[in-house]
């Protein structure tokens, strides 16, 4: 039974981190498709984070973030604030839909559960309070004051 336990949670953290990897991954191929400067790369906590060149890492890997000045997404229209600040939800999303298809894959439900909450996590504010849909409010906001002065 020990096994079993320690097993599923070793599987499960390791789902969260390729996750959470392949979300930020999302947002930092749009950030370089509009050619954004991107000054750090966080994956998980600010607690203990060991860095490498651009990277910290956490051992805590829950969540994650680009670390990105303003005066960089000042340069994005609206609709490229919405597909850089949606690009981490559909990443998660495109990994549904890949493991969806595979015939047979041991940690299949796992993966596709962790991709799902980690889409709708980023998306509704509701369940986490600062999150990619809360930033993209925020921004959009900025642009259309900006856009009236």
């Amino acid at each position: 039974m020990t096994h079993f336990i320690v097993n599923f949670l070793v599987g499960t953290y390791i789902i969260q981190i390729l996750s959470v990897i392949l979300h930020e991954l999302g947002h930092y191929l749009i950030a370089k498709r509009y050619r954004l400067k991107v000054n750090h790369i966080h994956l998980g906590y600010d607690l203990l984070k060991i860095r490498i060149k651009k990277l910290y890492v956490s051992p805590i890997l829950i969540g994650g973030y680009l670390e990105i000045n303003d005066s960089e997404l000042e340069k994005l229209s609206s609709v490229q604030l919405i597909i850089f600040f949606l690009a981490g939800a559909f990443a998660n999303l495109m990994i549904v839909g890949i493991v969806s298809f595979l015939p047979y894959f041991p940690w299949k439900n796992m993966v596709i559960g962790m991709n799902i909450y980690l889409m709708i996590a980023s998306i509704f504010p509701i369940i986490v309070f600062q999150n990619d849909m809360t930033l993209l409010i925020s921004w959009l906001r900025r642009v259309k004051i900006n856009q009236k002065a």
